[in-house]
């Protein structure tokens, strides 16, 4: 049986894991989840509270990329990525981890990599590793993976540029974009979108702002409406030569831009309404909490929680999904808690 991709992807994707560990900023302003959510926007409240301990005025604007994975320029991305890897060759450890879930043992496996000197002691790479878990025993797997860059190189120039897909009965050769749905897809994405930022918007790393990507979805939080502007007309204005481009009908703010097509968010509904009569621009009716990626985040005091205003006039039933495998009602309390 041949491997699947994601198995031949495997050590690529731990080292440029590695790589990331090693430099956080290879990967912008992206969060995967919502500890990076919370760890950003702290850090941005604390810094921008001001001396009475009242918040400012924030202005936010929330942009997403069009058929991000979709419009990826390959060459760009194989260019970012043959800067991205730092090391002649890379050893990656395997190694088990035997610790108790809900009352049972459970064996689980895990790689890293590193640079293929680094041959430190499986206990000292252990006792590292247990530093911020409990109760957990390790096992050296002892066989360990060796990749040398040029080779990682051609894997990933492989699989990015010779993604073969099927409409109906004809085979066709991804041209532009990434594939979705390999392990590798959001890390890659998440590295060219880096770049990007670290180019375009070196802006947004200044005092007083704070930018968040998650995945294709923009969210950028300031407390000078310039920058905010700035912002905003930089990411309308398209970057070619990273295939990037605003789908502008999704472009949410919570202030009025004369230049910009927006949805608003605005905290006078009445003087917008007026104003948006002849700037064509669509009001919504929230004035204090601004939505992004499924969450609602305070304009004032940057507190965050689900959005629950999407499942008005929708019965409770059709916001949860059912297992139906092995116990079905203990999964569906954990999802329903969730």
């Amino acid at each position: 049986m041949q491997p699947s991709v994601n198995q031949v992807l495997n050590a690529a994707f731990h080292i440029l894991n590695y790589e990331k560990s090693e430099k956080p900023e290879l990967l912008g302003a992206s969060v995967f989840g919502v500890n990076d959510i919370y760890r950003k926007l702290a850090t941005f409240k604390a810094a921008a509270r001001l001396p009475d301990g009242t918040m400012p005025k924030l202005y936010f604007v929330k942009l997403d990329v069009r058929a991000c994975f979709d419009t990826i320029d390959q060459d760009k991305l194989l260019q970012i990525l043959r800067h991205t890897l730092t090391q002649k060759a890379y050893m990656v450890r395997k190694f088990s981890q035997l610790q108790f879930s809900t009352g049972q043992p459970r064996r689980s496996f895990r790689k890293r990599a590193v640079p293929d000197w680094d041959h430190t002691h499986f206990m000292t790479y252990a006792a590292k590793v247990a530093a911020c878990l409990r109760h957990v025993i390790f096992a050296d797997q002892v066989v360990y993976g060796f990749d040398y860059m040029e080779d990682v190189l051609d894997l990933l120039e492989e699989h990015i540029t010779d993604n073969i897909v099927r409409i109906g009965s004809e085979l066709y050769r991804q041209v532009v974009g990434i594939p979705q749905g390999s392990v590798l897809s959001t890390l890659l994405c998440a590295i060219f979108y880096g770049d990007l930022e670290r180019t375009k918007l070196v802006f947004t790393a200044d005092p007083g702002n704070v930018l968040l990507r998650f995945v294709d979805d923009y969210l950028f939080i300031t407390t000078d409406v310039t920058a905010a502007r700035k912002f905003l007309s930089i990411m309308h204005q398209g970057h070619p030569e990273y295939g990037c481009i605003i789908a502008e009908e999704k472009t949410l703010t919570n202030f009025v831009d004369v230049g910009t097509h927006t949805t608003v968010l605005p905290p006078d509904a009445e003087c917008v309404c007026k104003y948006a009569t002849t700037q064509r621009l669509r009001i919504l009716t929230c004035f204090i909490d601004f939505p992004w990626c499924g969450r609602v985040i305070h304009m004032r005091e940057l507190s965050v929680q689900w959005d629950y205003g999407r499942y008005n006039g929708r019965h409770v039933a059709h916001g949860l999904t059912v297992d139906y495998g092995r116990q079905p009602g203990a999964k569906f309390r954990t999802r329903f808690l969730q």
